[in-house]
């Protein structure tokens, strides 16, 4: 019984610390602790990167700041997270970012800020609620829906409250990309995606535009 008891305690004992290995893998990056010129360019690195500001006295970063790292936790495989303490020293979030971002560098807080691969930039104006977050990172995984019908044209209309249609030959366009840029900085204005981009191409392309001009001449 001694020696098993032994094994159960070595046991457990690699369970925590294995268990602890991942929670702190799991956390954002924080300054203090790390440069901010250094978390920016880790953060250049991914194709997707979120930058949280907030001040250690403030309510509603402390609560907003729980959410971000629930949500860190659960997309840490997918997304860039840290965390800056514009209160510290050590970090000024004054030089964090050269150009304005939406409503510009941070100056509120909590102040959440979302690179998009290498060009796009914006600010996440929604509730600090984890499901609003979820709804907000899906999407900025899907920030535009391939359509196919036009039944997956009428459903899409249903559920939101308008649809901006793109309509291109093929996905190498540039106008696409384009479309695709402004897809997501417009989640800057509705995290939520209430109004919904689409797009279509091919075969597909001539079917939904000829339903789309019966139903306005009807």
């Amino acid at each position: 019984m001694l020696i098993w008891g032994k094994i159960f305690s070595y046991v457990l004992f690699i369970f925590v610390r294995l268990l602890y290995i991942s929670i702190v893998t799991a956390s954002p990056i924080e300054c203090p602790g790390k440069a901010v010129n250094e978390i920016r360019q880790q953060a250049e690195q991914y194709e997707l990167s979120f930058l949280f500001y907030h001040v250690s006295w403030s309510d509603d970063s402390r609560i907003a700041r729980k959410v971000y790292e629930h949500i860190a936790h659960y997309y840490r495989e997918n997304i860039y997270f840290a965390t800056i303490d514009c209160y510290h020293l050590a970090c000024n979030c004054s030089k964090t970012h050269t150009s304005a971002l939406g409503s510009g560098t941070p100056n509120k807080w909590p102040t959440l800020l979302v690179q998009y691969g290498q060009r796009i930039s914006l600010q996440y104006n929604g509730d600090w609620s984890s499901t609003a977050l979820h709804i907000f990172i899906d999407n900025l995984f899907l920030p535009v829906e391939r359509l196919h019908s036009r039944s997956e044209l009428k459903e899409i209309r249903m559920e939101r409250d308008a649809v901006v249609l793109g309509v291109f030959p093929h996905l190498s366009q540039p106008e696409f990309r384009k479309f695709v840029s402004a897809s997501v900085k417009w989640l800057e204005t509705d995290p939520e995606s209430n109004i919904r981009f689409a797009t279509t191409f091919g075969k597909s392309m001539d079917i939904i535009i000829d339903k789309l001009n019966n139903t306005n001449r009807s």
